[in-house]
């Protein structure tokens, strides 16, 4: 986008529109929804098809777990 910030992610906001979110968090909540209590990281990277045996691959994945979209 030539110097020109994009927002991949929209912000979150007060309504929590699941629907406004990128397609790789609706997988995410499939899968955390699928398993009907706290999921671990490693269990979704593996539905996922990451590989789970090197930490840093999982990385990414914890953050997208952890703040969400938008947020820090």
């Amino acid at each position: 986008m030539a110097g020109r910030a994009v927002l991949l992610i929209p912000h979150r906001g007060e309504a929590g529109d699941e629907a406004a979110l990128p397609a790789g968090y609706h997988r995410i909540l499939a899968i955390a929804r699928a398993v009907g209590g706290p999921v671990q990281v490693r269990t979704v990277g593996e539905a996922l098809g990451l590989e789970v045996g090197v930490r840093r691959k999982l990385e990414p994945l914890r953050a997208k777990m952890t703040a969400g979209p938008g947020g820090s």
